[in-house]
């Protein structure tokens, strides 16, 4: 389970930490502690100590715990709103009775000194003075203040001085909304970590071959030899042959190796304080496994090396979160289309996913990413058709210094460096212009990009992902989209069906979705049998993203705890009203939309039949259909059916 360690420097976000933790129901997940500004850093390496994956801190607290350098944590910053600022110049007004008081603003780290565009819309006059990170210099402060003369002062731990002088105080505190998205996304990064924390765990990726224990093994399990390393890391003394290998490791699991021939790569074990990989491989003599090797590395610097490598892509946020485990639904069509995407996770070629808006093509790219070999690496993801021209080179290859006006001085990494050892994934690639088509067909086959202004060559070691909500194909044909980059890109196609086209998965995901709302929103809305019946037969032209959207809403809107049809039947209307132009026809829905679906069924079950006489024959499928190859091949597409199903 992920830990959250949050730093409270005040009473009130204490308070307010506690109550927001309980109504999410995350507080056995989250370790809150009490600290000023001179204890902050040291409560923090408390927590991290305790192994908490993120830390949650705001103001001088969490400015000093940046600055320490000493810990590794990530910390997310509770922010100070412009609603937080407008409340605290309130509350000054109140206690001062006046409706334009001079205000003296001594700021802590995360205000903004933009705020001052807020006094004269507050009809406040608002002065501010130096930031100060420590009690002598903000004692030096809080005396010029009253210098001064103002009529309040607003601020940090600075309002605690201010009673020595008789000087009226406000404390500037976060509400409980900044308080609540800190949280969340903490709850974000820390799942994130912890991901990155058990691969580092279960791979230890940097060992010294030098340091490599062997230890040579019968067919039993007895241990033949031993090497130097592999008794120092096992801690052996004296004789060793003839033991049992589960004598000294017995967490290590041999019986796949000896028994069935496999190979078992990289288990994480420890002896006593330390820690080391295990791997072992089959000795074989014809179909007998006559022994086995087994590896042992010892884990030296992988600890430094994580806190680094997760800096990185956190701040760059080049990681994808989800696997083949997240994608619900177990439905002939959605587990076939994962049957085919862990297929292709194992290969480094290009793969083309296929599917309408809202069919969780991401999903499935940062799955085979996960799966991948590359899956060590970062995820890139880069939607084309948010790129204008104008920047589409610059973003996706990058450019060195001085390369156009108003270029970075020091130039920018493109997004194909940045998943250099990991994936990219361009998603709507059908919205790429010709000039990018171009560029990204070169990349391709050339497996090297050159940054604008640049003279040289990067080489590149990138999977490409592409995704696309179109028809590419007809695209082709009508000169929308370059041939040549379609067949580069076309090597893998994985489609992902529509949500009319699995029906049998809408309970699953209603089910699914509704256990989420109870994380998001602190309520779990349940449906009776008429409701999903009624789910089951609307058309879903959203898919996924739709039905996700409509159990947010009932959950929201409703005040019954059983949600019945009618209530879904008046979301769904509403959907579809707001959905649609004036005067344009509704979708057909319920038995309407089963009946235009019967000849669609119809040419489905015709297209299968005749590739299975033609034993998955395109060409000779098209002519037996009389129709050509490429008509035959949009319409296998447009139902679903795979090269792999026919076979």
């Amino acid at each position: 389970m992920s830990k959250i360690g949050v730093i409270a420097p005040t009473q009130q976000i204490y308070d307010s930490t506690q109550a927001i933790i309980a109504q999410m129901g995350i507080a056995d997940m989250v370790m809150l502690r009490s600290a000023d500004l001179e204890d902050a850093v040291a409560v923090a390496k408390e927590l991290e100590a305790a192994e908490v994956d993120v830390l949650v801190s705001r103001g001088g607290a969490a400015g000093r715990i940046l600055a320490a350098g000493d810990v590794a944590a990530p910390l997310v910053e509770i922010a100070i709103s412009a609603q937080d600022i407008a409340q605290a110049i309130h509350e000054c007004k109140r206690i001062t009775k006046l409706e334009s008081p001079r205000i003296a603003l001594i700021p802590f780290h995360g205000v903004r000194e933009d705020i001052r565009a807020l006094a004269p819309f507050l009809n406040v006059d608002l002065r501010f003075y130096p930031a100060a990170d420590t009690m002598a210099w903000i004692e030096e402060v809080v005396h010029q203040v009253v210098s001064d003369g103002p009529d309040v002062l607003l601020g940090g731990a600075s309002v605690h001085l201010a009673a020595k002088y008789n000087l009226p105080a406000v404390l500037l505190t976060s509400g409980d909304i900044s308080l609540r998205i800190a949280l969340e996304e903490a709850l974000k990064v820390a799942y994130a970590r912890r991901i990155e924390k058990e691969r580092a765990k279960r791979l230890e990726v940097v060992i010294e071959l030098s340091r490599e224990g062997v230890v040579t093994l019968d067919e039993g399990g007895h241990i033949q030899l031993a090497n130097p390393a592999a008794c120092r890391i096992l801690r052996l003394g004296g004789a060793v042959a003839g033991r049992h290998l589960h004598e000294v490791l017995p967490r290590f699991e041999l019986a796949p190796c000896l028994e069935l021939g496999e190979t078992i790569s990289d288990v994480l074990l420890s002896r006593g304080k330390d820690s080391f990989m295990a791997s072992a491989r089959p000795i074989r003599v014809g179909k007998d496994v006559a022994g086995a090797v087994v590896t042992l590395h010892e884990a030296q610097y992988i600890s430094d090396m994580e806190n680094t490598i997760r800096k990185e892509l956190f701040t760059k946020g080049l990681v994808a979160s989800y696997t083949f485990r997240h994608i619900q639904g177990a439905s002939p069509q959605i587990e076939e289309c994962r049957r085919v995407a862990e297929q292709y996770a194992a290969t480094m070629s290009t793969v083309l996913i296929t599917g309408e808006t809202g069919t969780g093509k991401e999903l499935f790219a940062q799955s085979i990413h996960n799966a991948s070999p590359c899956r060590q690496g970062p995820f890139v993801a880069v939607n084309c058709a948010a790129l204008p021209p104008s920047l589409l080179e610059s973003e996706l290859f990058g450019y060195e210094e001085g390369a156009f006006t108003g270029a970075s001085r020091k130039g920018k990494p493109g997004f194909f460096e940045l998943a250099q050892g990991g994936t990219i994934f361009l998603d709507e690639i059908s919205e790429m212009d010709n000039y990018g088509q171009t560029r990204l067909l070169r990349i391709l086959q050339e497996r090297c990009i050159m940054r604008l202004g640049g003279g040289s060559y990067v080489p590149l070691d990138v999977r490409v992902l592409v995704a696309s909500n179109r028809d590419l194909e007809e695209m082709v044909q009508t000169g929308d989209f370059r041939s040549d980059l379609y067949y580069r890109i076309n090597l893998l196609t994985l489609h992902v069906p529509p949500l009319r086209e699995r029906e049998d998965d809408i309970p699953v995901l209603t089910r699914f979705f509704a256990a989420q709302c109870r994380h998001k929103y602190n309520k779990e809305p349940r449906f009776s049998d008429a409701a999903i019946a009624r789910l089951t037969e609307h058309a879903w032209p959203g898919n996924v993203r739709e039905l996700q959207n409509v159990v947010e809403r009932l959950c929201l809107s409703s005040q019954s705890f059983l949600l019945g049809e009618e209530d879904v039947a008046a979301v769904l209307t509403r959907n579809r009203v707001a959905r649609l132009a004036p005067g344009q026809a509704q979708p057909a829905s319920g038995p309407a939309r089963r009946q235009a679906a019967a000849p669609r069924d119809e040419e489905r079950r015709r297209i299968l039949e005749t590739l299975g006489n033609c034993r998955g024959n395109q060409k000779k499928a098209a002519e037996a259909l009389g129709m050509d190859r490429g008509t035959l091949s949009r319409k296998m597409r447009k139902h679903g059916i795979h090269k792999t199903i026919v076979a």
